[in-house]
């Protein structure tokens, strides 16, 4: 769409109370784009947003030996298109879930913003303080997942992982 992310780092400024804990930018980089870290929640966690609007929260200590990354925790990519008498919306949506927005702004913000907004409030929530950070390695490739710490049984089986809590401010402490 653009040279640079245009619609996202705008919301991030003007909703910022949106965020149970808000984005805090920290560098631009030339090939990622915006990053920002949560105030509150484990620094390892980054916010990228892309030269295109597109979001990811991105686990960013990734192993050097690694050669397979899996998981971005979160990923919203956007195609916008537009049709005449309908409006703006994302190529990428099913045709029976697409919805039109009236102007590009409109659309990042309902499309882009709002389910970043909501995923972050529920996985980097409080009230679900018993969230973890589960990083797994196995040989050369790498996932990253958010659970509670009581659906740790589904895990447990797997090599060489280690949980890290996902917020920092509230002091959770690692229970294994």
């Amino acid at each position: 769409m653009s040279a640079e992310a245009k619609f996202i780092p705008k919301f991030l400024k003007i909703y910022s109370d949106w965020f149970r804990y808000p984005p805090v930018f920290v560098r631009k980089d030339k090939d990622i784009g915006l990053i920002y870290r949560f105030k509150g929640v484990n620094p390892v966690l980054e916010l990228y947003v892309r030269n295109d609007d597109d979001c990811e929260i991105f686990y960013g200590d990734i192993p050097d030996d690694c050669s397979f990354y899996f998981t971005n925790l979160f990923t919203m990519n956007s195609s916008l298109k537009y049709k005449k008498d309908k409006g703006f919306y994302c190529k990428l949506c099913l045709p029976e879930y697409r919805e039109y927005y009236q102007d590009i702004e409109t659309f990042y913000l309902e499309h882009t913003f709002k389910p970043l907004v909501e995923w972050c409030n529920k996985n980097f929530s409080s009230a679900n303080s018993t969230n973890r950070l589960y990083v797994c390695q196995r040989d050369r490739s790498f996932s990253v997942f958010i659970k509670p710490v009581d659906e740790i049984f589904e895990i447990k089986d797997l090599p060489e992982y280690k949980i890290e809590p996902v917020l920092i401010e509230n002091k959770i402490q690692n229970i294994y």
